[in-house]
């Protein structure tokens, strides 16, 4: 009974994430026409006033009451601890992105579920972010780009390299690079440009950290640790981090975008509005796209206040070595730190299969990139 019940929670995590698509819901319908008429109103220097932003409305009345009646199975069957844990930890997430998909546009109750998934960010990191910024000066630089194509040539080697013959690549239309480890797909998206550091960073990043972490999950007998359970995106962002960092990818530009990430998230903790919170950012030296991109991504949906978890899952990471935890408790299937340590014991567990340090000793060098790329 409990290996069914199990089975059929895993299902509905991941079809449940795909109909809740939150990134989708968070992005505003009318981006382009508001920043427009923002950029307008600071070339003319009059006073500006705060964006509005819309979003398409969800009535997810039936996942919620799908969710309820499994919750209750769960917590009537008799599980491991450890094990249900992770469940219920993914139950509380999903509940919180329904909350979200359902109110998308209220701050109170975007930035209240949000915090449910993400947390804040600590002194630790907030200091972290204020002494990046600091210490450091925004560059614009102009600097060599590849294509989509290009990008995807890569990433599909990086797979193939790794041993992940499995998995795939895919166009999509907008958004992030993304990885889908039920899926086993990265997703690229086809209308962007790539930087150099981008073109060599980004496979090492969404493949050591994101794809292996799924690839370890999938070899699990709990489906959870491939999904993801719900507090695990704070550790894999920040295990990603000190990967680009081990691989000597990471530079002041990088680490300023994520300072100023957090910077823009503890803004709309504070209270402050857009227009406070571009204008911080501009205060610490960002370009005007800079500045839009990073108040937009914190105040996007409401307040889906999620992009510190970068910086923060650096600092929680570090603190997991420090205190005797290792790399491999880390990368038994896209968990958090704190079940990490929780699962170190547990029998039922397998050890992973896929490490960072197999990534950086098969990533291709920036000469043997430059003659993949030629052959386009």
């Amino acid at each position: 009974m409990s290996d069914e019940l199990l089975g059929e929670l895993d299902e509905f995590f991941e079809s449940i994430r795909t109909e809740i698509d939150i990134y989708q819901r968070i992005s505003p319908e009318n981006e382009r026409e508001v920043r427009t008429w923002f950029e307008q109103q600071l070339e003319s220097n009059t006073n500006i006033e705060n964006p509005e932003f819309t979003y398409k409305t969800s009535n997810l009345s039936n996942e919620k009451e799908k969710l309820n009646i499994l919750e209750n199975k769960l917590e009537s069957a008799e599980i491991n601890p450890d094990i249900e844990s992770l469940y219920l930890d993914s139950l509380n997430e999903i509940n919180a992105l329904i909350e979200i998909a359902e109110n998308i546009g209220n701050p109170n109750t975007v930035i209240n579920a949000s915090k449910q998934i993400y947390g804040t960010p600590s002194e630790q990191t907030i200091a972290l972010a204020n002494q990046i910024l600091e210490s450091t000066t925004n560059t614009n630089r102009t600097a060599q780009t590849f294509t989509s194509s290009q990008m995807n040539m890569v990433m599909d080697d990086t797979l193939n390299r790794a041993g992940l013959t499995d998995w795939n690549t895919e166009f999509v239309d907008k958004g992030s690079i993304s990885v889908s480890g039920p899926q086993k797909k990265i997703n690229i998206p086809k209308h962007r440009e790539y930087t150099t550091n981008e073109i060599q960073r980004l496979p090492l990043h969404e493949v050591g950290a994101h794809a292996f972490r799924a690839a370890n999950g999938n070899i699990q007998d709990y489906g959870v640790m491939e999904h993801g359970t719900g507090s695990y995106h704070a550790t894999e962002e920040g295990l990603a981090l000190l990967l680009e960092e081990s691989a000597d990818l990471s530079n002041p530009t990088l680490m300023r975008k994520y300072a100023g990430r957090v910077k823009a998230v503890q803004s709309v903790l504070e209270g402050n509005n857009y227009n406070e919170t571009y204008n911080l950012m501009r205060e610490h030296q960002f370009s005007q796209n800079q500045a839009w991109n990073l108040a937009l991504r914190a105040h996007r949906g409401g307040g889906f206040i999620k992009d510190h978890i970068y910086l923060e899952g650096r600092t929680q990471v570090q603190e997991h070595l420090e205190q005797g935890g290792n790399i491999e408790d880390l990368m038994i299937g896209k968990i958090s730190t704190d079940q990490a340590t929780q699962l170190s014991e547990n029998e039922s567990i397998k050890s992973p299969e896929y490490l960072p340090e197999d990534i950086i000793s098969i990533a291709a060098t920036m000469e043997e990139l430059q003659e993949q790329i030629e052959t386009l």
